[in-house]
């Protein structure tokens, strides 16, 4: 599933309505792979430093951004959750070329990417700041291994659901601080937990 599928017709016109086309296109050189490799259009990423663990769990705040109207991302092999931090916003969002609409984000939303999925976020009002954890394929994969009654596939995208359990562990990872040098044992202890949670129970949208 990797890469951009092609937009329908109707998809393109909506891509063009809400993303004014800029030739400026910026890349983060944050040094997570998956963060790194998407185009932000309009103006520069800005981000905080990542928390990084050789156990697969990455950790990274995304400060909100003023000039950026468009962020598109390929797929990769990482499963990828957000938390929205900063006010309600809203964006029209594609997951795999498939429009998903006008969505109204608030503080504390979460969002689930799944492993392959590629995503095109377009900016209609407000900014936004957002907690990233990337989770690797590799690890994913030693999960589910140990995890028989669940499988990849029931890992679906969701945008703007609720799960208080789920956000209380990601606002446990906003305030770790990547100058200490335990910070990436707490983020894989706290990475395990998040995504132990989304696997044994499925998130809802909302």
């Amino acid at each position: 599933m990797s890469g951009l599928l092609a937009m329908t017709d109707l998809d393109d016109e909506r891509r063009a309505a809400c993303c004014p086309t800029t030739n400026v296109v910026f890349h983060a050189h944050s040094g997570l792979a998956a963060y790194d490799r998407a185009r932000f259009h309009g103006g520069p990423p800005i981000h905080g430093a990542p928390i990084q663990s050789r156990l697969g769990y990455s950790a990274m705040f995304q400060d909100r951004q003023r000039r950026v109207t468009e962020v598109v991302a390929d797929g990769s092999n990482s499963l990828i959750l957000f938390m929205i931090i900063s006010r309600e916003h809203a964006m029209d969002v594609w997951m795999d070329g498939r429009h998903q609409g006008c969505v109204r984000f608030h503080r504390g939303d979460l969002i689930v990417v799944p492993p392959g999925m590629s995503s095109r976020w377009c900016a209609r009002e407000g900014q936004a700041s957002v907690m990233h954890l990337h989770i690797s394929g590799e690890r994913l994969a030693e999960t589910l291994a140990d995890e028989p009654e669940r499988a990849a596939l029931d890992i679906a995208p969701r945008l703007a659901f609720r799960d208080p359990a789920l956000e209380q562990i990601l606002t446990k990872i906003t305030r770790l601080d990547e100058a200490d040098p335990l910070s990436h044992l707490q983020v894989a202890a706290l990475g395990a937990s998040a995504l132990l949670r989304v696997l044994r129970h499925p998130p809802m949208q909302r």
